[in-house]
């Protein structure tokens, strides 16, 4: 029987590798207040507390999208793996707006910050660029303009 305590991770809290418990899959950042953790673990995280995502989550994103460069993206996706469910709502979301449309999952370079590096979905215009363009202006409006903040600045979702 593992002993447990409740530890608060908070914004002071040194940035590293999120541990995993053995066998179960991977810590997050998320809003919640407190994490009941074996008193062996470490947790490492830069917000108010952590929760637990399973590799397996990660892999079904990678299997949502067109992903250029797998492997990068899968270590982007452990090393900001809040973004795990935000995507996996994105690629629905985003298939009710572009029916039969690919989705491409792709890591580009953050044009206003030097040195950033972040997660970009791109929808494939198809025959109609603006028509395309369009669409994903209503799908800004009616979903992405009210999830943004939960990218914390790591995803970017347009039309390619």
């Amino acid at each position: 029987m593992s002993v447990m305590s409740e530890q608060p991770a908070t914004d002071e809290a040194q940035l590293g590798t999120i541990p995993s418990f053995p066998g179960t899959g991977w810590l997050v950042a998320s809003s919640a207040t407190t994490l009941k953790v074996p008193q062996t673990a470490a947790i490492f995280a830069r917000t108010s507390s952590v929760e637990f995502v399973p590799m397996d989550d990660i892999e079904r994103v990678l299997q949502l999208y067109s992903v250029r460069d797998r492997q990068a993206v899968r270590n982007y996706l452990l090393a900001h793996q809040f973004l795990v469910p935000l995507l996996t709502n994105a690629s629905f979301v985003l298939g009710e707006h572009f029916v039969e449309m690919d989705k491409d999952l792709y890591l580009i370079d953050d044009c206003e910050i030097p040195n950033r590096t972040m997660l970009h979905v791109g929808v494939q215009a198809g025959k109609s660029w603006r028509d395309a363009r369009k669409i994903m202006r209503n799908f800004d409006h009616l979903w992405w303009y009210g999830t943004m903040a939960q990218a914390r600045q790591k995803l970017s979702i347009d039309v390619d």
